[in-house]
């Protein structure tokens, strides 16, 4: 039986850091859809310009279209999904298609601590790589450590931006944690500290998943 994990978590938690770390670990198909809308957005298509708009404004792409994107990429495979689903009625799909959720990491980081990552974060525009100042800074600055590219700041990661995200992640998304909590599959990760040691803690809490699918003992504990 094929796990589907989610990671979770509000603007600049560091999911896309964590959940790549996470997937090369334990050999997980990343499903990031921040990805997959950021890359749609560069195309010069009606559907590129509408959701770069979104994302520049710090609106949600419609649930239709990012539960399209998600679903046709689902294979036999373990899946982390980071960013999905960010809505309850996006989870209420998941549910309504009989797709299995195993367990749902939420890293939980101080909304003035998302804040100042934000203004911090670059990223490489040709392989994605994330970097932070205090983190996870590049050896040389604003040259990326894995292709030797120029590193740039996300639009989206505007101060005003930032704060409109925060608001409507509190709106949208804590719902869905809730929804989650409900059918008791939520785990709380602690976000705030260094890369290494989140990265040691959700590593802990994913092999007690696989324990316990393989028929072992060993539940997730909570790591708030």
């Amino acid at each position: 039986m094929a796990l589907h994990l989610i990671l979770m978590g509000p603007p600049q938690a560091g999911k896309g850091t964590q959940a790549k770390l996470l997937a090369a670990r334990f050999g997980l198909t990343h499903l990031a859809t921040g990805d997959l809308l950021r890359t749609i957005s560069q195309a010069d298509t009606p559907l590129g310009h509408r959701v770069g708009d979104l994302l520049q404004r710090g609106e949600y792409v419609p649930d239709e279209l990012v539960t399209q994107l998600v679903v046709e990429r689902m294979d036999d495979h373990d899946i982390l999904l980071d960013g999905y689903p960010r809505t309850v009625t996006q989870a209420e799909t998941l549910e309504q298609r009989a797709i299995p959720i195993h367990r749902v990491f939420v890293l939980d980081v101080p909304e003035q601590e998302l804040i100042d990552r934000a203004q911090e974060r670059v990223f490489c525009p040709n392989c994605g790589a994330v970097y932070g100042s205090r983190t996870n800074p590049p050896r040389e600055p604003g040259i990326c450590d894995v292709c030797g590219h120029g590193l740039a700041h996300r639009v989206d990661d505007a101060p005003k931006t930032v704060r409109h995200r925060l608001k409507v992640y509190q709106q949208r998304s804590e719902p869905v944690v809730h929804f989650f909590e409900a059918r008791g599959l939520v785990q709380h990760i602690d976000g705030a500290g260094p890369v290494g040691d989140v990265a040691a803690a959700l590593a802990a809490a994913t092999a007690a998943v696989f324990a316990a699918r393989n028929g072992h003992q060993g539940r997730p504990t909570d790591d708030r």
